[in-house]
């Protein structure tokens, strides 16, 4: 005859001298404690020590970080189109500010910390300084050509308005270069 618990365990499905998953899980009395690493470095951190090492990848990857962030700093936005390490590099240099933070003051939403900005030397990045001269002329930071267009890092439009209906443009490239025109 069978007893209480092995009935109850037979109307479960389980048949006697049988273990189910359940009974193979740990329960709270075996399970380990594994503390995190005291000395974890930030993704921020690990591409920073980057900058200096002997190995080119390792450089690309410092490089461009600061070109990604030079965007950002111009224009106040995330440019379209990064790979999701980039974007978290990114979540990690900025905050939100409810001011307008492009180098115009127009648009743009998100602010570059200062110790990134200075680690990452931004105020010497040739994009950041030759928008700067074209905006101390006149000219305004068009984000993106079209609602909802592509921003990509490697350049920023700008135009000055003459009238109306006609503007100057120009396009800025990361190593500093202008065109005439928005390509």
């Amino acid at each position: 005859m069978a007893t209480t618990t092995e009935t109850s365990k037979a109307s479960k499905g389980s048949k006697k001298g049988v273990s189910t998953a359940s009974d193979m899980l740990p329960t709270t009395a075996d399970a380990v404690q594994i503390d995190p690493p005291a000395n974890k470095m930030s993704g921020l951190e690990v591409v920073f020590a980057l900058a200096d090492s002997p190995d080119p990848r390792d450089r690309k990857e410092y490089a461009d970080l600061r070109d990604r962030a030079a965007y950002v700093l111009i224009t106040g936005a995330f440019p379209t189109h990064l790979r999701p390490h980039m974007v978290s590099l990114l979540r990690e240099a900025t905050n939100y500010s409810r001011e307008n933070t492009s180098l115009d003051g127009r648009t743009g939403s998100l602010l570059l910390k200062q110790d990134v900005r200075r680690t990452l030397d931004l105020d010497h990045h040739p994009m950041v300084t030759q928008t700067q001269r074209y905006i101390d002329e006149g000219y305004q930071i068009m984000v993106s050509r079209e609602l909802g267009g592509r921003r990509p890092f490697g350049r920023v439009w700008l135009y000055r308005p003459l009238d109306e209906h006609r503007a100057v443009k120009v396009t800025i490239h990361a190593n500093g270069s202008v065109q005439e025109g928005w390509v």
